[in-house]
């Protein structure tokens, strides 16, 4: 519960009872759950992805995934950057004990990516009727669509939550609740294996995670705000929101280039080892997010009550554990690489051994840089995380058009790493310049 209102409109006084809520538990416990989580998670998706495989077959799989791949696709221009903006807006109202803005931010930003992914999956919808008979799979593409407002509110919901500094009950939902939920029904999907029936049950696992979420939130936000009456400021959040959804779109492009390449220019063998190779690497990357999911808001709210000197500490003691975590993790799946590949995945997945020895290299320098994208975006200079991300992106497609025709999937680990690579030097260099922070584990740029 926040307390202690500001009588004389300070700045300290305005920050005292949110650093007392949102800094209550150490980072590190909660980045070490938030690890878990998002290693359980890992575990889940892949069972599901096992046994709908056995049960829907290469071509139902295929036309499962493609409608979730879609959907997915579709899910992160329709959030509209207010997930992202979230974390920086919302703790800065509640870091200055602005509770009215704040409930008019969490109410107006639901209603918003609710109103308008509901828009779009029904024009879209609209448009498969229109034209069913140049659609396959018409029932499953249009099944699909019913999930887009759902995984969109969620996306949001978990950004207020990471905001009001509720780590974990951010990524219950998503990360167990809706997994949980499709594996129990799984039997289900036995007695009608059909693509239509599995989006079927993934729409009702959305939907119970989308319900225990909105719980969620209701206790929290009753919890933190009370019973406030809502202030707005819609176009200007909308303004603000705007650029998070380029640099998700360049995110999200930077991710998925090496596998479109490698499809395109070896074959799909290559790109289902490189998948494999992928998901070991995440597991590397997942130390600095898991700090990440708990120090964005904490950012947030000491730059905006100018407490330079408590974020200066805040971020250089967490890149310090997110380098240990990273450098110990990277280096046992380096070692064990080959083994590792082929306990999980089969004899024919041995041959990525050497690119996820290069990807993992890649995500150590990730490590050693601490929270660069972080400490941009939550302090306004979105703008040039986005600079980054696009020199980033082209140096990736770049080196994948000369890498991959000749070395494969060593060829599009390279050219992920070494983007990946300039990426974090790019935005060292431009924390270091606007902040002043030093986001590095040596504190010293």
């Amino acid at each position: 519960m926040i307390s202690g209102e500001p009588e004389d409109g300070s700045t300290q006084g305005e920050g005292v009872g949110f650093k007392a809520h949102i800094f209550s538990e150490s980072v590190l416990g909660f980045a070490g759950a938030s690890f878990l989580l998002k290693v359980g998670a890992l575990i889940f998706q892949t069972f599901i992805g096992v046994a709908l495989a056995r049960a829907l077959g290469a071509t139902g799989l295929g036309s499962y995934s493609l409608s979730m791949a879609i959907i997915n696709l579709l899910s992160l221009p329709l959030a509209l950057g207010f997930p992202t903006l979230s974390l920086r807006e919302l703790s800065a109202y509640l870091a200055k004990d602005n509770k009215a803005f704040a409930l008019g931010y969490i109410h107006r930003s639901g209603q918003i990516v609710f109103l308008t992914s509901s828009l779009v999956a029904l024009l879209c919808v609209s448009l498969l009727l229109l034209f069913r008979e140049h659609v396959s799979s018409l029932h499953t593409s249009i099944l699909a669509f019913f999930l887009l407002p759902l995984i969109v509110s969620n996306s949001l919901r978990t950004g207020i939550l990471r905001a009001f500094g509720r780590v974990i009950y951010a990524q219950i939902p998503d990360s167990l609740v809706r997994p949980l939920c499709f594996l129990v029904m799984l039997p289900l999907l036995l007695l009608k294996p059909t693509p239509d029936h599995a989006l079927f049950l993934q729409i009702v696992a959305t939907a119970i995670a989308f319900f225990i979420g909105k719980i969620l939130l209701y206790r929290t936000s009753r919890e933190v705000l009370g019973s406030c009456v809502p202030e707005y400021k819609s176009l200007y959040w909308l303004k603000l929101a705007f650029p998070f959804v380029f640099i998700g779109v360049m995110q999200m492009v930077n991710r998925q280039i090496d596998f479109v390449m490698l499809g395109i220019m070896k074959n799909h063998d290559d790109v289902g080892v490189y998948k494999a190779v992928s998901q070991g690497a995440m597991l590397v990357s997942f130390v600095l997010a898991s700090i990440n999911m708990v120090q964005g808001p904490r950012i947030a709210a000491y730059w905006a009550i100018n407490d330079k000197q408590s974020l200066q500490r805040l971020v250089t003691k967490n890149a310090r554990i997110a380098a240990f975590g990273t450098i110990m993790i990277a280096v046992v799946i380096m070692v064990m690489a080959p083994h590792l590949l082929e306990t999980i995945f089969g004899q024919g997945f041995v041959r990525g051994a050497m690119a996820l020895r290069i990807l993992c290299f890649g995500q150590i320098i990730n490590g050693l840089s601490g929270s660069v994208g972080a400490l941009l975006n939550m302090t306004g200079h979105e703008k040039y995380t986005l600079r980054g991300m696009g020199m980033a992106s082209m140096t990736n497609i770049l080196l994948n058009l000369l890498l991959v025709p000749q070395y494969g999937i060593i060829g599009a680990a390279v050219a992920s790493s070494i983007s990946n690579s300039l990426w974090n030097i790019l935005m060292i260099f431009f924390v270091n310049k606007v902040t002043r922070i030093r986001p590095t584990f040596t504190g010293l740029f």
